[in-house]
């Protein structure tokens, strides 16, 4: 279930393909380069970006009680890293984080898409990646964009593109997952 607003729609499938280089959905949108940022995600409205990034205990560890947070980039005016609205955490980018066995790492989703699991993990002190399998493999993810339709009475998504390297191999992976 993918949630966009109010609206609730389905992820029918997804295509995984290995590419020379990842892709650069947008190249007018700035791209964040925020301390501890695993993830980026941006749509096609405008170039507003959420940032994920790690959050870390004095010793360079993650951060048990909130190992990850999201907030915005606000691009489309000054950049000023601003916090996700309470209906924007809890709908559409949000991300909830569960401990495992192992300390430094972590299982994680994005609350609008609580059904595909990613992992948190630590690397080394003070920084840190996030892990999605894709199609039997493990891709450290990079970004994502979504390919939001704004042409009927509420916004709905037609497609999110994934992207990052399989961490066998470090060929760039691109996931695209169809949205109904």
């Amino acid at each position: 279930m993918i949630t966009h607003g109010s609206a609730q729609q389905r992820a029918s499938g997804s295509v995984v393909e290995e590419v020379d280089s990842l892709p650069v959905v947008r190249p007018d949108f700035p791209v964040p380069d925020d301390p501890g940022m695993v993830f980026y995600l941006q749509r096609s409205t405008n170039s507003n970006t959420v940032v994920y990034a790690a959050r870390f205990l004095d010793d360079g560890k993650l951060d048990p009680r909130q190992p990850i947070v999201a907030y915005w980039r606000r691009f489309n005016t000054t950049g000023e890293r601003l916090a996700l609205k309470m209906i924007e955490d809890s709908f559409a980018f949000g991300v909830r984080a569960r401990a495992t066995d192992d300390p430094d790492v972590f299982s994680l989703y994005v609350v609008s898409y609580p059904e595909r699991r990613a992992t948190l993990r630590l690397v080394e002190p003070g920084r840190a990646e996030l892990l999605l399998p894709v199609d039997g493999r493990q891709m450290r993810m990079r970004y994502a964009y979504v390919d939001v339709d704004e042409s009927g009475l509420m916004p709905s998504v037609r497609e999110v593109v994934v992207t990052g390297h399989d961490t066998q191999t470090g060929r760039a992976l691109v996931e695209r997952i169809q949205i109904e």
